[in-house]
């Protein structure tokens, strides 16, 4: 088991995050593949436990084990009972077959449908819509999974790249910028008619903006 780091609300803007966050074990992540297996990375860097959930394929063990090696692949029905928060690093027409409602944990959305890697089916569901009911987050999906790990800023002090966190649920909301900020980013609240800001279509995907530079944009509006 990895040593947990204690993280300080020196970064981000705790009074954005009202309700109190669960804490956070084990991270599990549903898709290893870029995304997920960067996801992967930052959890372990970030001192957690992570199980990751995966399509079987014939090199898939061996991609695990060169990228991830503290990683531990298991089936779905493990990860959804193990893991405290649930990183959903899938398309939605992929999330829309798995059993959400039997993960014990927060989940994260971390897709953006867009064009250029395909995941843009129309007809999907995006997880919180799907399930209204459930502690379902989004963030983390308006960064490249390349600049995931190159502008992480884990355990450093100083001016860090800022996060979009969206959810309904109050605790989601708290437990995600609480991960956000875990893997070396500033989380900055939003709310749901500002989401579209950041599909990949939008004026605020893939901008490398602090967190003070992120609110001022989103009070700009569209």
């Amino acid at each position: 088991m990895h040593q947990r780091r204690v993280w300080s609300n020196m970064h981000g803007t705790s009074s954005d995050f009202t309700s109190a966050a669960r804490e956070i074990r084990t991270v599990g992540i549903v898709g290893a593949g870029k995304l997920g297996t960067s996801l992967a990375r930052l959890a372990l860097a970030a001192g957690y436990d992570v199980v990751i959930n995966a399509r079987p394929k014939p090199t898939l063990a061996m991609i695990l084990e060169t990228v991830v090696p503290d990683a531990k692949l298991v089936d779905f029905e493990t990860l959804s009972q193990a893991a405290d928060i649930v990183i959903l690093a899938v398309p939605h027409n992929v999330a829309s077959q798995l059993d959400l409602p039997s993960i014990r944990g927060v989940i994260i959305d971390a897709t953006n449908p867009w064009e250029a890697t395909g995941t843009n089916d129309p007809d999907a569901i995006a997880p919180a819509d799907a399930y209204p009911e459930l502690p379902i987050a989004r963030t983390l999906n308006h960064i490249s999974y390349e600049q995931l790990v190159a502008d992480s800023r884990i355990g450093q002090a100083g001016i860090r790249r800022a996060v979009a966190v969206w959810a309904a649920d109050g605790e989601a909301a708290a437990t995600a910028a609480e991960l956000v900020r875990s893997f070396g980013f500033d989380p900055v609240l939003i709310n749901k008619d500002q989401t579209y800001l950041f599909n990949a279509d939008g004026r605020l995907f893939g901008a490398w903006l602090s967190a003070e530079d992120m609110r001022e944009q989103l009070s700009l509006g569209k």
